[in-house]
């Protein structure tokens, strides 16, 4: 997604527009890029929570510094991504609850789709983190309120501690970049571009309601395997 942005900066169809409604691509490519930062350090993260199921997530290509390169690299190599990733798991691709690759695989699927529009994107990624922040926020919360009951949030799940994820996202720095990424993707949702006519307009208005609605479905089904 920052690749798309950084070409829509220098692009006469947002450049012609923006007076109108501000510097967002600007904001927006910040904000994302320091989000990749972030997820670098984040893949640190997952690399000690792998070890721990005895996956070797060394064996996954490390992320390119620059973020650019890196999706050129996704595309270039996204075929087999999948079935790489299931040969990984230590449990065998066959034990892993389904929902769980449906959902990887849609990722992928959805990152090489042309057709759909960087404003839906963005929509599409505030919803994921929204629901990823909604979700550790909870379980942090529920820990602490019932951390001696029986209906207690367990102290590991699929063998990973609980408290290390929680101290890794349930943070306000966290909290922030949803709500400011929202306030991004509101906006956003609401530009029309130089030369654009009405109709793609509306057109792409649905494209990104159905899209957020199909990420939701995914995130119904994938949270109940870790109950």
């Amino acid at each position: 997604m920052i690749t798309e942005l950084e070409k829509l900066q220098k692009d006469p169809m947002w450049t012609k527009v923006e007076p109108k409604y501000g510097p967002l691509v600007d904001e927006l490519h910040t904000l994302l890029s320091g989000c990749y930062v972030v997820a670098q350090n984040e893949m640190v993260k997952f690399e000690e929570i792998g070890e721990k199921r005895q996956i070797k997530m060394t064996e996954l290509e490390r992320l390119d510094p620059d973020p650019i390169a890196q999706h050129e690299k996704f595309l270039a190599n996204s075929s087999g991504r999948l079935d790489q990733l299931k040969a990984l798991s230590s449990h065998g691709s066959e034990k892993i609850h389904p929902p769980v690759w449906e959902y990887i695989n849609f990722m992928i699927e959805s990152s090489q789709n042309s057709k759909l529009d960087i404003r839906t994107l963005v929509a599409g990624m505030w919803v994921l983190e929204k629901v990823y922040k909604e979700a550790m926020f909870y379980i942090a919360s529920e820990r602490k309120k019932n951390i001696n009951s029986p209906k207690a949030v367990p102290e590991t799940i699929e063998g990973v501690g609980i408290d290390s994820m929680i101290s890794w996202w349930a943070k306000p720095d966290f909290e922030q970049f949803v709500e400011k990424l929202g306030v991004l993707a509101n906006k956003f949702d609401k530009v029309q571009f130089d030369g654009e006519s009405t109709e793609h307009y509306e057109e792409v208005r649905k494209q990104t309601k159905a899209f957020a609605e199909q990420l939701l479905e995914m995130e119904k089904k994938f949270w109940p395997v870790l109950e």
